[in-house]
């Protein structure tokens, strides 16, 4: 969508002009491709006045747009995926135009901006709604089978906040503790796989509800 725009004077108008490609009779032209132009120019008395080359190259698209990251919600709440400001157009997946958009139901959410150079930019995400809150099980396998091999929250995990998680061993010492929810115990001490009863503790919240506790033990089987 590039363009070219020719400014003369002087020697004795009206101008003739020669576009090689052969692309316009007039001084412009646009809706053109990257490449090179050339253009002669000349008078009424088809005199030759100047040649003038021009360049167009494509420039890389480095427009941005963040609506956020996946999100869980509860149900009867809404929240605002926000585009933001700046662009001339915005197409939400259900063809709304606005620069913002409300959910109040799961799925996947996306939105298509256009700045005021044609360039566009997407993003998405995923809403949950979903409170249902997490557990943890009461026994785990680290053997290499690739099954319940990790110690850690199952369930609603997306949506724990000011997470904090330990485990101890019958001593009373911390052997495992974590703020990342996603980041679970794989039955190791030191490199050395346990085996036998563990306390652990966690607390938590989740969405609006605040400072959750939940303890107990897990066996390790192998």
């Amino acid at each position: 969508q590039g363009s070219i725009q020719l400014n003369l004077s002087g020697a004795t108008p009206p101008y003739t002009y020669q576009w090689l490609p052969n692309i316009s009779t007039t001084n412009s032209a646009s809706n053109l491709v990257a490449g090179n132009y050339t253009i002669n120019v000349l008078d009424a008395n088809n005199c030759f006045i100047n040649t003038t080359n021009a360049t167009l190259v494509n420039l890389p698209n480095t427009l941005t747009v963040n609506i956020g990251r996946d999100t869980i919600i509860c149900p009867g709440e809404s929240y605002i995926l926000n585009a933001g400001t700046g662009y001339s157009s915005y197409r939400w997946q259900n063809f709304s135009t606005q620069p913002s958009f409300s959910v109040v139901s799961t799925g996947n959410y996306y939105v298509t901006v256009t700045d005021k150079d044609g360039c566009t930019a997407s993003d998405s995400a995923y809403v949950t709604v979903n409170c249902d809150d997490v557990f943890f099980p009461s026994a785990f396998s680290p053997n290499g089978d690739y099954r319940n091999e990790t110690f850690g929250p199952l369930g609603n995990v997306a949506a724990l906040s000011n997470y904090a998680f330990k485990v101890f061993n019958r001593l009373g010492e911390v052997v495992f503790t974590t703020t990342n929810p996603t980041k679970k115990w794989d039955g190791r001490v030191n490199g050395n796989l346990q085996t036998g009863v563990f306390v652990w503790y966690a607390n938590y919240s989740i969405r609006s509800r605040k400072n959750l506790t939940q303890k107990g033990t897990v066996l390790i089987v192998r």
